[in-house]
């Protein structure tokens, strides 16, 4: 005898639960085709069109790449599947923390993922990397990425939530969208 037909009711969800649950696949579906969209616009050139809406805020701790996720622990960086060390020559990060700690780990493991880390002519060979953060963490960023050529832009990050904190945007590369500030 099949265990559904014992005569017991099958336990089922709320109306209402299934409609949230219905919303939120909806909102991570298209979450992931923009971001989607966004990597198919970034092996071309960036026009400076971004904006952080884009990204869908998780607290979590998750480290997105592409389309799939892989679980990302801050308090072990290193921490990841092999075959994603060295791979990436395009990288973004918004640490979670504006602490030394979370700066140091974060760029951890941006090494950890990147095919390269050396500087060239002001860029680095191949890696374009852009991390949106705090302006008081400025002094760490430059330490912990200034061999890839990390500098302050003038692109000045809004949080859409208007957090009190000054945000900035660190990149190894200018663009349409950004100089290199005081330059």
């Amino acid at each position: 005898m099949d265990a559904l037909d014992d005569g017991d009711d099958v336990p089922q969800l709320p109306a209402n639960t299934l409609r949230l649950l219905d919303e939120f696949a909806t909102e991570k579906n298209t979450a992931a085709q923009k971001f989607k969209d966004l990597k198919l616009q970034s092996e071309g050139d960036f026009d400076g069109r971004l904006s952080m809406e884009v990204f869908s805020e998780d607290w979590g701790r998750v480290l997105r790449m592409n389309v799939r996720f892989v679980y990302y622990d801050l308090e072990h960086p290193l921490q990841l599947p092999a075959e994603l060390k060295n791979k990436f020559d395009r990288i973004i990060c918004d640490p979670p923390f504006l602490s030394d700690d979370c700066q140091t780990k974060t760029a951890l493991t941006v090494r950890y993922l990147a095919k390269s880390w050396t500087a060239e002519n002001g860029t680095s060979d191949g890696l374009r990397f852009i991390s949106c953060t705090g302006e008081r963490v400025g002094e760490i960023i430059a330490r912990l990425y200034g061999k890839v050529g990390v500098k302050t832009t003038t692109f000045e990050p809004e949080h859409s939530k208007g957090l009190s904190n000054e945000f900035r945007c660190y990149a190894n590369f200018e663009c349409s969208a950004w100089t290199w500030r005081g330059a």
